[in-house]
């Protein structure tokens, strides 16, 4: 689609580089404003987007959290953790900042402090953050 004699779509498809690609989405179209790095990585054999931080994993592949008391470790990398969360009561401790996403990932809420995040629809996905190696611990109640 053109408008204003500029493209509008630009397709990028990295999985056959043989180095990362350097590449850019700009949304929205306003002559360079908002321009942000886009990548794809292999972290662990699988497939992780970057749009400036933090990596968005293919959603299929978030792991769910269960019911009961549970543990997420941020890794060595300080990268966030995310995980599916079934419909239900979420408190959380030792966390940095959390994001709460609809299954659609539209963003529902944000924290900067542990405490309870209250009823969460099902099929809603959570990125927690912390400092390397933080041990954050997550109940999780129908």
């Amino acid at each position: 689609m053109r408008t204003a004699g500029i493209d509008l779509v630009q397709v990028v498809d990295p999985r056959e580089a043989t180095i990362a690609p350097a590449c850019a989405c700009k949304i929205p179209l306003d002559n360079g404003w908002g321009l942000s790095d886009c990548a794809i990585e292999d972290r662990n054999g699988e497939e992780m987007g970057h749009l400036g931080e933090p990596p968005v994993p293919s959603l299929a592949t978030v792991s769910p959290l269960g019911w009961g008391h549970g543990t997420v470790t941020i890794g060595p990398e300080g990268l966030g953790e995310w995980r599916r969360v079934p419909g239900s009561a979420l408190t959380l401790a030792g966390v940095g900042a959390w994001y709460l996403y609809d299954a659609g990932f539209a963003l529902l809420d944000r924290g900067l402090k542990e405490g309870a995040v209250g009823a969460v629809a099902g099929g809603s996905y959570l990125l927690l953050h912390g400092a390397p190696h933080t041990t954050i611990t997550l109940t999780v109640k129908p």
